[in-house]
């Protein structure tokens, strides 16, 4: 049994995905399973998978057929052995470190979630590994996860990504991805589910991602009625769950959503003159599940006007 099983979604990005398997192959920490769960791409990605493959025996593929994002993660863990769970998306790559910082900080500790830090880089961005070299980092660890979501929960979103983690498979147990979230907001949903649950998080001063900003992102192809869907489908799982989550960080997530929700269905009417009923109807809706208590000044003002009003 491998130590760490890396889940790497994978639909039609071919030319990131080399530079994400040399990241994996380049760790200074070697016990890993690497799964490659291909939704249908037209592009070259299985036939690089398959190099891969044949080069290393520890990278595997799942084939699906556009089943989605959710849908590809819990194929993943469905197929993972390994002690934690990684999850690096094929357009993103690792540090060299990242994953021996990870584990060994994990161990440690006995961290349920454990997290580094992510560099920003351009689409451009080439991988190169060099003679890297662990070494210890100090880090913050928490056993209240409502302290840590409060020490947190700042402008970044940090706490919310799911890529820059271990997760013990254990504490994951039989919690899965919403297979109805197709193309955004996957992640987030799970890590507001699953996080309270948490006895021990650490995040480490160290960085171990490179996350790669461009045009064909994941949330970039999503059309607006997935994100009107996300919107909705989030404020159902902070709904169930919020009464696990101390009223400071309740404050924080649902003023964060009121943010969002304004400006991708409110300040963007261009983008979304063709969908206006069907944004209309999420506002007005979305704005009846946000708890007015945890927002403040004009936020609530609007929020309360737009829970008044009729979504037909």
């Amino acid at each position: 049994m491998p130590k760490i099983s890396i889940i790497m979604p994978n639909c039609n990005y071919a030319q990131y995905l080399t530079a994400a398997l040399d990241s994996v192959l380049a760790q200074t920490f070697q016990d890993w399973e690497c799964i490659v769960i291909d939704d249908g791409s037209r592009d070259d990605s299985v036939s690089i998978i398959s190099r891969y493959m044949a080069k290393d025996k520890r990278i595997r593929l799942i084939e699906l057929s556009h089943a989605g994002i959710g849908a590809a993660r819990n194929a993943g863990l469905d197929a993972a052995t390994g002690e934690y769970i990684a999850f690096l998306d094929s357009d993103d790559c690792y540090t060299q470190t990242a994953l021996e910082v990870l584990y060994t900080h994990a161990v440690m500790l006995k961290a349920d979630i454990i997290g580094g830090g992510v560099q920003n880089v351009f689409s451009d961005f080439v991988f190169c590994p060099a003679n890297a070299m662990f070494t210890p980092c100090s880090f913050s660890g928490y056993s209240d996860p409502n302290v840590y979501l409060i020490d947190r929960g700042d402008a970044t979103c940090n706490w919310l990504l799911l890529w820059r983690r271990l997760w013990r498979r254990d504490f994951i147990g039989s919690a899965r991805f919403d297979p109805h979230m197709t193309t955004v907001g996957e992640d987030i949903t799970f890590v507001i589910e699953n996080i309270w649950r948490a006895n021990q998080i650490v995040d480490v001063n160290a960085p171990v991602a490179y996350h790669r900003l461009h045009d064909t992102s994941s949330s970039t192809r999503a059309r607006p009625t997935d994100f009107f869907d996300y919107f909705i489908r989030l404020l159902n799982v902070a709904q169930n769950v919020r009464h696990h989550y101390s009223p400071v960080f309740c404050r924080l997530l649902y003023t964060s959503l009121a943010e969002s929700l304004i400006k991708e269905a409110v300040l963007t009417p261009n983008l979304y003159k063709t969908y206006m009923p069907q944004a209309r109807k999420t506002i007005i809706q979305c704005a009846k599940m946000i708890p007015l208590k945890y927002l403040s000044g004009r936020r609530k003002l609007m929020f309360w006007y737009l829970s008044k009003l009729k979504d037909a």
